[in-house]
């Protein structure tokens, strides 16, 4: 028994919704932000070949090479992407663009390295997940930039801020819907809640999945 679905169901979700999600690709494949390649590996076993993307070293030296994965260091933030133009399939970007100076350069970019009719899977935090909206509250609302985990949220969006984003630089959102009804605690690393909500709560939901269309 995964005892993490009891201490922390919100990772087992998220890790279920980028599973199902990555039985879909094929083709050419990168994973923007890949840390330590373990969601690149995993869609290596439906890719054609799939590249690992990110800008911590550390981390990537943890990853692992095969005949049909590679990783390199670049960073997301960087006016251009080092790939040439519609070179990929997918793109994948799970829990990175919140933390990116600039959302609308990073989504041109992903655009112009995707083929035509290529597939972007994204996922972010939801900014009204019932964390932040207990936190307004009792009179602490979250500010931006915030530093969480290590790092800083630039921003975060609502579920209809994060379509309106994606269309308005030219994306065709197929699937948009929010994940794990609930908390999390101690940093991020045990959470509370529901993998299944009704329709109706789901803009309340922690996290938020993309698919979208080039």
């Amino acid at each position: 028994m995964d005892l993490r679905r009891i201490t922390h169901p919100y990772y087992c979700c998220r890790r279920e919704v980028i599973q199902k999600a990555l039985k879909n690709i094929q083709g050419f494949v990168v994973d923007i932000g890949c840390a330590s390649g373990h969601i690149t590996k995993l869609a290596s076993n439906y890719a054609a070949f799939a590249v690992g993307m990110d800008v911590n070293l550390p981390a990537l030296k943890e990853a692992e090479s095969s005949s049909n994965v590679d990783f390199m260091m670049a960073d997301a933030n960087a006016r251009l992407l080092p790939y040439r133009d519609a070179v990929f399939d997918y793109v994948l970007c799970f829990d990175v663009i919140e933390h990116l100076q600039n959302d609308k350069q990073f989504l041109k970019e992903i655009k112009r390295i995707l083929k035509q009719n290529g597939v972007l899977y994204l996922t972010t935090l939801n900014r009204n997940r019932l964390h932040t909206l207990i936190r307004k509250l009792i009179g602490k609302p979250r500010h931006y930039p915030h530093k969480i985990a290590g790092g800083y949220h630039i921003r975060e969006y609502t579920k209809d801020e994060f379509r309106d984003l994606l269309i308005s630089q030219g994306f065709k959102v197929d699937e948009l819907r929010g994940f794990f009804l609930g908390i999390t605690l101690r940093h991020g690393h045990r959470s509370i809640g529901f993998a299944r909500s009704p329709k109706f709560l789901e803009k309340y939901c922690f996290g938020l999945f993309a698919k979208s269309y080039k």
